[in-house]
């Protein structure tokens, strides 16, 4: 394991200095993340956050995701849209929430919102097709077994799976299973 102490001495020296330099807080983040240290890692991406540095959002955000903290890493992708609405990774962090949510419908509504942004945007192209697959009735089953096969659940998978094959007649599952 590497030893970060130097690095959070120097990182800390600077906030002394520049208490104000949200890239300061963030690389404190990152220390924090990389000792495995949860709680102090949120309140320095909250730090960077509060002086509006772009990626402290996006690292808070998905932070707090994984925490089980959904409702607040919706929070915080909702205000880095709102405060950067040029960068469609802000509306690719929301969708993916939401699709990590099955709400397809809601990935949708922001894929579509971050594809107007940036038209050649390949993740959130990619993710919206991804999307309009799982709530297309005729093939969404297959996909939800995919989604649930990657997810390493696969006695729910090998239910959807079967389903499928009893709904062989849309030509999908036969080229794929």
């Amino acid at each position: 394991s590497k030893d970060f102490s130097q690095a959070l001495t120097c990182i800390e020296t600077a906030l002394e200095l520049d208490p104000q330099a949200g890239l300061f807080h963030y690389s404190a983040a990152l220390i924090y993340e990389a000792l495995n240290e949860p709680t102090q890692a949120i309140a320095a991406y909250q730090q960077a956050v509060a002086q509006k540095f772009e990626l402290g959002y996006q690292n808070l955000g998905l932070l707090l995701q994984k925490g089980g903290h959904s409702n607040q890493a919706e929070a915080i992708f909702k205000d880095a849209i709102k405060t950067f609405e040029v960068n469609p990774k802000h509306y690719l962090n929301l969708g993916n929430l939401y699709f990590s949510q099955q709400r397809f419908t809601d990935a949708i509504r922001i894929y579509e919102q971050g594809r107007q942004q940036q038209i050649n945007y390949s993740e959130i192209i990619y993710n919206l097709s991804c999307a309009y697959q799982y709530i297309d009735t005729a093939t969404g089953k297959f996909y939800k077994a995919e989604y649930h096969f990657y997810r390493g659940e696969d006695q729910r998978a090998c239910q959807l799976y079967q389903d499928c094959l009893s709904h062989a007649s849309t030509g999908l599952t036969t080229r794929f299973i």
